[in-house]
């Protein structure tokens, strides 16, 4: 304390023995107090003590040393912040009790929304440019000689501007349900109530406070109003809708539309009330042949088909459809309904058949400027009749008019085909074999079709029958001959017959291949020779199948694997009572360059066709050079190879030069991976057309002369081993 003022005093103790007494300007004693602080600690009280009993004006300054500890605490009464919003100005001052003042604060941890600022006076203030939730922590200082510091954590919310986001509201129809629509809003603070302020809703509608337009309008028009959103603070929002209700749209054209005439000109035009402009078109059902529907709603044409017709229309415009089944009646004109091929005539035969006419008015008169065949006539009735006396077919114009006035007429050309006498065309039978299925289709000319087949005399061999048909089948169950007698019998009833003798011949032998070895190298040629284990009675002929299965580790058909003649089939004959199979000319069989299965099948003429012959494996070997060749270059030696590899795989290639005596370049062997690049021709496409065949260049560069090499070695190897070496000696 400064020396000129009174020592402190503890607490407690009484202030007169801190009091100095100096006299007012009257004479009277004034009574003096002095204190460190404008206020009373607590616990300080002031008393009279000695004082006149005069009435004093009394001037008190009272001094008290209080320790620090006893200082009122520095404290933040700010706890919370009310809201703001983006876009709108917003200020607020935090409060804070004890201490010294004045205080200073700062923002010591997070930040403040962005667009607002702390003062050092504890004021917030600015416009905040973003919305959310923002969290920071203020700090305030006082101003005493020891600066006691408060922090407070407060949290900001910053709203958006309350806006209407319904962009438009949906037209209606009058008397249709309007499609209910939920306004909608951003910002502000749900929930909201929402209120037409101005203008009026198309009567029929409501708003209801949660923001459902809905209902259903009853009067057309364009309605214009505001709506108004509150949310559950202070802010509103307005935005101006429309909404236009059209008049309904109605079909009044009424079914049934009037009658049609088949060939006869039509015009009806559809109506509709409501909108100003309507498009029509048919949804289901169809309108008579000749007939359509503009998109003007005129249906119009030349109707070509007599009946009864229902067709739905729809009417569409402004947004709406309207539907109807209309009903159109169709009476027809005058047609000849019987079928422009007439039936066949059996050339001296007994023939009739009367033609027949719709629409129109009967009775019918019939007449023709053509020529019937010899024999037949036509009747005004419209009988064509007699027996005809040619064969062949014949085109017949034949006019039918009506009793009408105008009598109307119409005309269609006939067919009449004289059938020759029914005969059966199949000559003979071909044999059978026991226990192997067998069908034959017996064939007739002539007649009335459809035919009925019959056996009339003898019997079948056992396991066969014949069908109405006539195809004769089944499976033989015994080696046997039998004579029968076949009727076939047309619609006429006309009957032909022909004898047939049915043999059935002894199961086949097994088959063979003699000379095929079982297993084959690549690139061989065998003479191809098929044999019957027994003598079969009857020559037979047939057909011999190679298929291949391929077995390379990247497997591929190989088209060389084939018979000498191109293909993979050939013709052969095996002579009645004889084993052996003729090929003309003789056949090779070739084995190509892929390893896998060679199967030969053999098909039976009238017989089996799928007779297992032999089966022979071509082999997998180590690669093979079919040629070599190596040619000097200005910087060393192109080596050229071909060859094949039946696995359909090379993996690696050894080279070995030998010098001539006295060079300067040593002896050398060099091994190359070459299995990538073998893998990518053998699985390329092209590679299918050429088996397992390849072609391969590999350049060398030599130091100093090329001519030093003396020859060179190759050997290439797969799985399966080395090829033999190659010697090659450059040219």
């Amino acid at each position: 304390m400064p020396a000129n003022r009174p020592a402190p005093f503890e607490s407690g103790s009484d202030l007169s023995a801190n009091r100095r007494i100096r006299r007012a300007n009257d004479g009277s004693r004034l009574l003096f107090w002095q204190t460190s602080n404008v206020y009373h600690p607590t616990g300080c009280t002031m008393k009279k003590k000695n004082c006149s009993a005069r009435r004093l004006a009394v001037a008190l300054l009272i001094v008290y040393a209080i320790p620090l500890a006893a200082q009122t605490a520095l404290l933040i009464t700010t706890t919370t912040l009310p809201d703001a919003l983006t876009g709108s100005p917003y200020s607020q001052t935090l409060i804070a009790t004890g201490g010294t003042f004045p205080y200073s604060w700062t923002v010591v941890s997070g930040s403040l929304p962005p667009g607002l600022t702390l003062a050092s006076s504890g004021v917030i203030a600015g416009t905040p440019t973003s919305a959310g939730t923002f969290s920071f922590i203020v700090r305030v200082t006082d101003s005493s000689t020891t600066p006691q510091t408060a922090s407070q954590l407060l949290t900001l919310i910053v709203g958006q501007q309350l806006v209407i986001s319904t962009a438009s509201l949906p037209n209606g129809v009058v008397d249709v349900p309007y499609l209910t629509q939920t306004m909608t809003a951003t910002g502000g603070r749900p929930p909201y109530a929402w209120t037409i302020p101005s203008g009026l809703l198309p009567p029929g509608l409501t708003l209801s406070t949660d923001g459902t337009i809905g209902g259903t309008p009853a009067v057309s028009g364009t309605f214009v109003f505001a709506i108004l959103v509150s949310d559950s603070g202070s802010q509103t929002a307005s935005k101006t809708f429309a909404i236009t209700i059209q008049p309904k749209l109605n079909i009044t054209s009424s079914s049934p539309l009037p009658t049609a005439i088949a060939g006869v000109s039509y015009s009806q035009q559809l109506t509709a009330s409501g909108p100003s402009s309507v498009t029509w078109s048919v949804v289901s059902g169809n309108v008579p042949a000749g007939l359509s529907l503009s998109s003007s709603g005129n249906l119009s044409g030349t109707p070509t088909t007599a009946g009864t017709f229902d067709v739905t229309i729809q009417a569409s415009g402004d947004g709406q459809t309207a539907r109807q089944t209309f009903r159109l009646v169709v009476t027809p004109t005058l047609t000849i309904t019987t079928q422009a091929t007439l039936p066949d005539a059996l050339l001296a035969g007994p023939y009739s058949v009367t033609l027949a006419a719709a629409g129109g008015t009967p009775p019918y008169t019939w007449s023709t400027s053509g020529r019937l065949p010899a024999g037949l006539t036509l009747s005004s009735s419209g009988v064509i009749s007699g027996t005809p006396t040619g064969l062949g077919t014949f085109s017949v114009p034949v006019d039918v008019n009506d009793n009408s006035t105008p009598r109307l007429q119409t005309t269609r050309t006939f067919s009449i085909t004289v059938a020759s006498i029914l005969t059966i065309t199949t000559a003979t039978l071909p044999n059978a074999y026991k226990d192997i299925a067998y069908s034959q289709q017996l064939q007739a000319t002539g007649g009335t079709a459809p035919y009925t087949w019959l056996v009339t005399s003898g019997s079948l061999p056992a396991g066969l029958t014949l069908t109405t048909g006539g195809l004769l089948q089944g499976t033989p169950t015994a080696a046997e001959s039998q004579d029968i007698t076949i009727t076939v019998t047309d619609s006429r009833g006309v009957v032909s017959t022909t004898n047939f003798s049915v043999v059935v011949t002894p199961q086949l032998a097994a088959l063979s291949a003699p000379g095929l070895p079982a297993t084959s190298n690549p690139t061989q040629q065998f003479p191809l020779s098929v044999a019957l284990a027994e003598p079969h009675p009857s020559a037979l002929s047939g057909r011999l199948t190679l298929t291949f299965l391929s077995r390379a580790e990247v497997p591929a058909d190989d088209p060389m694997t084939q018979f000498s003649t191109g293909s993979r089939t050939v013709n052969f004959t095996i002579p009645a009572n004889s084993t052996a199979a003729v090929f003309t000319p003789p056949v090779m069989l070739l084995t190509g360059t892929v390893a896998g299965t060679v199967r030969l099948r053999a098909a039976i003429q009238d017989g089996p066709t799928d007779l297992a012959v032999t089966t022979m494996d071509i082999l997998a070997l180590p690669p093979q050079i079919t040629h070599a060749q190596a040619v000097r270059t200005a910087n060393g030696i192109d080596l050229l190879l071909t060859g094949y590899s039946s696995a359909r795989r090379v993996t690696s290639m050894e080279f070995n030069f030998e010098v001539k005596t006295g060079s300067k370049i040593q002896h050398a062997t060099l091994s190359r991976n070459v299995d990538p690049l073998f893998a990518g021709w053998y699985q390329s496409p092209a590679s299918v057309a050429y088996g397992s065949a390849f072609s391969f260049t590999q350049s060398f560069t030599i130091q100093g002369s090329g001519s030093t090499i003396e020859s060179v070695t190759v050997t290439l190897k797969n799985a399966q081993g080395n090829t033999t070496t190659a010697l090659i000696r450059p040219q």
